[in-house]
Formats: structure tokens, C-alpha cells, sequence
């Protein structure tokens, strides 16, 4: 008895799952006649400076310490030194 709901249950719910779905088409645009695409419209906006690198490591380690956060001799300059290189895309 307990099997047949399941059955039952499971046959409902993929009926509602799938019959609720639409197909529809898909336009593709080709990116020849798309005028969206001119590198006059697209900003990005000014360069950022890396957070991660080591000099605003040192601002924020500063800033701390101005407000009492965190200790002076807690992290020092040989603390904040660069480890790993990174690649950026």
C-alpha cells in the first residue's frame, strides 16, 4: 500500500514538473550585424587599485591602529609582505 502512494506520489510530480515546462526558440544573434557591441558604448568605468596588494594592506593596518583596534606591534611590516604571485585576466 505504502509503495503504491510513492508510485503514485512520484508519477504526479514528474507529470507537474515536466508539463509545466514550455519549449520555446531560441534566437540567435550574430555578432557581425549586432550594433550593440561598439567599443564607443561600452565603458567600464576608472581602474581600481588592488585590495589585495601590499600597500593598502598597509592603509588598512594603519587605520586600525589609529582607532585603537588593533595594537601597533600586533602586525608589522614584515607581516605584510608579498607571498605569491597572481596572474590577473
Amino acid at each position: 500500500m505504502f509503495l503504491k502512494n510513492v508510485f503514485i506520489a512520484g508519477g504526479i510530480g514528474t507529470l507537474i514538473f515536466f508539463g509545466g515546462c514550455q519549449q520555446s526558440s531560441v534566437n540567435s544573434i550574430n555578432p557581425i550585424d549586432d550594433s550593440s557591441n561598439d567599443s564607443e558604448s561600452f565603458v567600464l568605468g576608472e581602474k581600481l587599485k588592488n585590495p589585495y596588494s601590499v600597500s593598502p594592506m598597509k592603509l588598512a593596518r594603519d587605520s586600525l591602529v589609529e582607532r585603537g583596534v588593533l595594537a601597533k606591534s600586533a602586525i608589522t611590516d614584515q607581516d605584510l609582505s608579498a607571498t605569491h604571485y597572481y596572474i590577473c585576466f
